[in-house]
């Protein structure tokens, strides 16, 4: 097992002149939960297609005046200083992988009707769900996709999007040269007991749920319903939503996962920003550039993420043609590669959206150090010297520390509602499948905290201490031990919030409003 430095995210003055040094004022003071000076919480702020990206070396880190505008900055769009007049950019894997787990979801979501008009034979679901895990080209490249969007997408078959893909290979544990933990290795990989040995690894806790998934299905196809015929069939009675369970575990265990522990990481020799900024063979790209690329791949942004507002990237607002997706070349086609937002890219906004106090920019600060670490690795000619290699990571750390943040503020957000579902209890108001729901977007997120080498969450025994508070279900309104179990883990509730907003010294204001 490597050993590697977690970065620092409670130790702000550190933090802030470390990148105060790299002229980053403003992506510092997002990260660090605070407002960005001179910038709203509309996503990444008004950006500009082929702008020059500022000098981070000379950027101003002053003040602006407060009817300012923020500098623009550029769509993440480069050109190859091998082949001129080609995009160096390329990140379709990391693309596909984010597709195969949002075409899984669908699949989950159309899986209650399907097991009622026809009862599945055993194993039946089981073989769907291995469908997207261990997903094969060969075999089904050709399958159409179910991602809807107006106007279409450009891509209508999984092979449009890449070859020889599958969530598995790259689940964490299985693609493990650069690890900070043998996550297959029994012991090593935390937050979840139930099943036991069965469940010792991240990929042995998605093929647990699985094999529950499969066992609901093929019960509810013979009439025996676990909860209510009112509840989706991939609900547990202990109040676990499998398919929010299996969507947000993904998101971290592959995405988040590799982002922040292979391609932006600096442990391993020629791996993530220890590549060589040499031209791949036949590529319009550098080794160094391409793992900067599969990290924002992996991150989901579509690459004009600047010019969507917050509320736009949500759902929640703003213009019609930029929710979620939007035809950036203008050919009537949504390119699945290049203007779609997927992940934690979504993420962000929300918790930008619904902070107070201080106001985040999380959108910006990310979108922003991801496009000046990739044009200095576009304008060094060859390797990267030292000092060009500390400013890259810089970049990094306001990448991979936002993303986090983004990460955490999305749990804490979950254990609010989780809270105010129990609060529920007995009242009309209450929703045993929104409980289920909520719990289980809290836990799988959580899960994904101990997957970055960097977190705050693995010192001491913070992340365990965590998932011994939030535990493997909910507390539901009929537990065996009455209304004092149900005081005790809204207290453990509330404790595990605390150690969340600890480590990443959120504000009261925000905690209380995600």
């Amino acid at each position: 097992m490597k050993v590697k430095t977690n970065f620092k995210f409670v130790e702000t003055a550190n933090l802030q002149s470390r990148w105060m040094a790299l002229g980053s004022a403003a992506i510092v003071a997002a990260a660090l939960s605070g407002p960005l000076a001179g910038c709203g919480d509309d996503g990444g702020g008004s950006g500009t297609p082929d702008a020059a990206p500022a000098d981070a070396a000379t950027a101003d880190a002053g003040e602006p005046e407060v009817d300012a505008m923020p500098a623009p900055m550029p769509t993440y769009a480069f050109e190859s200083r091998f082949t001129p007049g080609a995009s160096p950019v390329s990140y379709s894997g990391q693309t596909m992988r984010h597709v195969l787990i949002a075409e899984l979801i669908t699949y989950l979501g159309g899986l209650t009707d399907e097991v009622e008009t026809e009862p599945p034979v055993d194993d039946e679901v089981l073989d769907e769900l291995l469908f997207y895990f261990d997903f094969d080209s060969n075999e089904s490249g050709q399958a159409s996709l179910n991602i809807d969007t107006t106007p279409a997408l450009a891509q209508a078959v999984f092979d449009d999007i890449s070859t020889d893909k599958q969530l598995r290979d790259k689940t964490a544990g299985n693609d493990s040269s650069t690890d900070h933990k043998e996550w297959n290795t029994p012991g090593n990989f935390q937050g979840w007991s139930e099943g036991g040995t069965a469940t010792d690894t991240p990929t042995e806790l998605v093929e647990y749920w699985f094999g529950q998934l499969d066992d609901l299905a093929f019960e509810r196809g013979q009439g025996n319903v676990a909860v209510s015929p009112d509840v989706p069939v991939y609900v547990t009675a202990a109040g676990q939503d499998l398919s929010q369970l299996l969507e947000k575990f993904l998101l971290s265990a592959v995405a988040f996962a590799q982002g922040t522990d292979d391609y932006l990481d600096d442990a391993t020799p020629d791996k993530g920003l220890l590549s060589p900024n040499t031209q791949e063979e036949g590529q319009p790209y550098s080794t160094l550039g391409h793992a900067w690329d599969e990290g924002f791949g992996y991150f989901g942004a579509a690459r004009n993420y600047d010019q969507y507002s917050d509320e736009e990237l949500s759902g929640g607002g703003g213009r019609a043609e930029y929710q979620s997706y939007q035809d950036f070349d203008g050919d009537d086609k949504i390119d699945v590669l290049s203007e779609y937002n997927f992940g934690a890219s979504v993420n962000c906004a929300k918790r930008d959206v619904g902070s107070v106090s201080p106001k985040t920019d999380y959108t910006k600060a990310a979108f922003d150090a991801w496009v000046a670490g990739r044009q200095l690795i576009v304008d060094t000619d060859g390797e990267l010297d030292a000092a060009a290699l500390e400013t890259l990571k810089g970049h990094r750390d306001v990448v991979v520390s936002t993303w986090e943040l983004c990460l955490a503020a999305t749990v804490v957000h979950y254990i609010n509602d989780t809270l105010a579902d129990m609060g529920a209890f007995g009242g009309a108001d209450y929703s045993f499948e929104d409980h289920a729901k909520h719990w289980s977007e809290l836990k799988g997120f959580a899960l994904g905290l101990q997957f970055n080498p960097r977190s705050p969450m693995l010192e001491g025994t913070r992340f365990t201490d965590f998932h011994d508070l939030i535990r493997d279900a909910p507390v539901l309104a009929d537990d065996p031990g009455g209304q004092a179990e149900i005081d005790q883990y809204t207290a453990d509730l509330e404790a595990a919030r605390d150690l969340i907003q600890d480590a990443y010294a959120f504000s009261d204001e925000n905690v209380a409003a995600w």
